[in-house]
Protein backbone atom coordinates (compact mmCIF):
# COMPACT_ATOMS: atom_id res chain seq x y z
CA UNK A 1 0.00 0.00 0.00
CA UNK A 2 1.15 3.55 -0.81
CA UNK A 3 2.98 5.10 2.32
CA UNK A 4 4.54 8.14 1.68
CA UNK A 5 2.81 12.14 1.81
CA UNK A 6 3.05 12.67 -1.75
CA UNK A 7 -0.19 10.14 -1.47
CA UNK A 8 -2.05 11.40 0.94
CA UNK A 9 -4.20 13.05 -1.83
CA UNK A 10 -5.00 8.90 -3.35
CA UNK A 11 -4.86 7.48 0.83
CA UNK A 12 -7.81 9.89 1.49
CA UNK A 13 -9.79 9.13 -1.64
CA UNK A 14 -9.65 5.37 -1.24
CA UNK A 15 -10.50 6.07 2.33
CA UNK A 16 -13.32 7.74 1.89
CA UNK A 17 -14.98 4.70 -0.44
CA UNK A 18 -14.21 2.81 2.27
CA UNK A 19 -10.84 0.71 1.82
CA UNK A 20 -9.81 0.63 5.44
CA UNK A 21 -6.25 -0.46 4.44
CA UNK A 22 -5.86 2.99 2.78
CA UNK A 23 -7.35 4.44 6.11
CA UNK A 24 -4.72 3.23 7.88
CA UNK A 25 -1.78 4.04 5.97
CA UNK A 26 -3.32 7.47 5.88
CA UNK A 27 -3.49 7.98 9.55
CA UNK A 28 0.14 6.38 10.20
CA UNK A 29 1.83 8.25 8.06
CA UNK A 30 -0.06 11.51 9.04
CA UNK A 31 1.49 10.84 12.33
CA UNK A 32 5.24 11.89 12.42
CA UNK A 33 4.34 14.70 9.94
CA UNK A 34 1.77 16.52 12.44
CA UNK A 35 4.94 15.81 15.15
CA UNK A 36 7.31 17.54 13.08
CA UNK A 37 5.03 20.51 12.18
CA UNK A 38 4.38 21.33 15.78
CA UNK A 39 7.72 20.68 16.81
CA UNK A 40 8.88 23.76 15.08
CA UNK A 41 6.47 25.64 16.87
CA UNK A 42 5.56 24.46 20.30
CA UNK A 43 8.47 23.11 22.94
CA UNK A 44 6.33 20.70 24.95
CA UNK A 45 5.93 17.16 24.00
CA UNK A 46 3.24 16.52 25.87
CA UNK A 47 1.28 19.26 23.86
CA UNK A 48 2.47 17.74 20.82
CA UNK A 49 1.41 15.01 21.76
CA UNK A 50 -2.00 15.85 22.68
CA UNK A 51 -2.78 17.96 19.50
CA UNK A 52 -1.51 15.24 17.28
CA UNK A 53 -4.12 12.97 18.37
CA UNK A 54 -6.20 15.77 18.06
CA UNK A 55 -5.44 16.28 15.31
CA UNK A 56 -6.35 12.81 13.99
CA UNK A 57 -9.65 12.59 15.33
CA UNK A 58 -10.42 16.10 13.43
CA UNK A 59 -9.18 13.80 10.10
CA UNK A 60 -11.32 11.02 10.98
CA UNK A 61 -14.60 13.27 11.73
CA UNK A 62 -13.72 15.34 8.22
CA UNK A 63 -12.76 12.96 6.45
CA UNK A 64 -15.66 13.40 4.06
CA UNK A 65 -15.26 17.40 4.07
CA UNK A 66 -12.01 16.51 1.86
CA UNK A 67 -11.82 16.54 -1.74
CA UNK A 68 -9.47 14.28 -3.48
CA UNK A 69 -9.02 16.41 -6.51
CA UNK A 70 -7.10 19.25 -4.14
CA UNK A 71 -3.56 18.77 -2.69
CA UNK A 72 -4.29 17.20 1.11
CA UNK A 73 -1.59 18.99 2.97
CA UNK A 74 -3.20 22.57 3.07
CA UNK A 75 -6.25 20.89 4.37
CA UNK A 76 -4.28 18.64 6.69
CA UNK A 77 -2.60 22.14 8.13
CA UNK A 78 -5.44 24.10 8.46
CA UNK A 79 -6.70 21.12 10.92
CA UNK A 80 -3.57 21.01 12.66
CA UNK A 81 -3.31 25.03 12.94
CA UNK A 82 -7.27 25.10 14.41
CA UNK A 83 -6.31 22.40 16.44
CA UNK A 84 -3.27 24.26 18.26
CA UNK A 85 -5.35 27.07 18.58
CA UNK A 86 -7.99 24.87 20.36
CA UNK A 87 -4.83 23.60 22.74
CA UNK A 88 -3.19 26.93 23.42
CA UNK A 89 -6.98 28.32 24.06
CA UNK A 90 -7.59 26.06 26.71
CA UNK A 91 -4.32 26.18 28.49
CA UNK A 92 -3.72 29.60 28.60
CA UNK A 93 -7.19 29.70 30.01
CA UNK A 94 -6.81 26.94 32.37
CA UNK A 95 -3.58 29.14 34.05
CA UNK A 96 -6.33 32.00 34.82
CA UNK A 97 -3.79 34.86 33.47
CA UNK A 98 -5.63 37.45 35.11
CA UNK A 99 -3.88 41.14 35.19
CA UNK A 100 -4.02 42.62 38.69
CA UNK A 101 -3.25 46.52 39.49
CA UNK A 102 -0.71 47.55 41.76
CA UNK A 103 -3.55 49.59 43.72
CA UNK A 104 -4.53 46.03 45.24
CA UNK A 105 -4.39 45.86 48.79
CA UNK A 106 -4.14 41.44 48.50
CA UNK A 107 -1.48 41.71 46.21
CA UNK A 108 0.67 44.21 48.03
CA UNK A 109 0.32 42.43 51.25
CA UNK A 110 0.93 38.95 49.32
CA UNK A 111 3.56 40.02 46.74
CA UNK A 112 5.27 43.82 47.72
CA UNK A 113 8.15 44.12 50.20
CA UNK A 114 7.83 47.83 50.89
CA UNK A 115 4.29 49.50 50.79
CA UNK A 116 5.06 52.69 52.13
CA UNK A 117 7.21 55.11 50.04
CA UNK A 118 10.16 57.23 51.44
Amino acid sequence: MINNNDNWSELAGLAQKGDKSAYSSLLKSLIPYIGNFLAGKLNNADAIEDITQEVLVSVHKSLHTYSPDLKFKPWLISIINFRKADYLRRYYRKRRNVEVGLENIEFQKQYVTKTEYA
